[in-house]
């Protein structure tokens, strides 16, 4: 398995092998502040297989974990995922990644 942390690469491509998973892992501070990160993708060629939150080491207030996503690449070709952080009662995102994919067979 593949495993890609937030601003792989400074253009954040990943390339990807079908069948064959990959996870981005992003920070995320959901306990104190409310963000969490979402995903929109194109399910033609991804399946989103587990979203998780990893809780931060340290007990310091505000401290970081990480959201983790896992995808499985289903059909070969390009497409990207849009990762957006915001909290469920806001209507604007605090920020945005996108992550392009190549999916390749072999």
């Amino acid at each position: 398995m593949v495993s890609v942390q937030g601003c792989y690469a400074a253009e954040n491509q990943i390339p990807a092998t079908l069948k064959k998973p990959f996870s981005i892992e992003l920070s995320a501070s959901t306990g104190s502040t409310g963000y969490s990160w979402t995903a929109q993708f194109d399910k033609n060629f991804l399946k989103l297989e587990k979203s998780s939150y990893e809780k931060p080491e340290s007990k310091l207030l505000g401290a970081e974990g990480k959201q983790i996503f896992t995808f499985v690449p289903i059909k070969p070709g390009n497409t990207a995922i849009e990762m957006r952080l915001k909290r469920p009662w806001e209507s604007s995102e605090a920020k945005i990644e996108i992550y392009n994919i190549s999916i390749s067979s072999e």
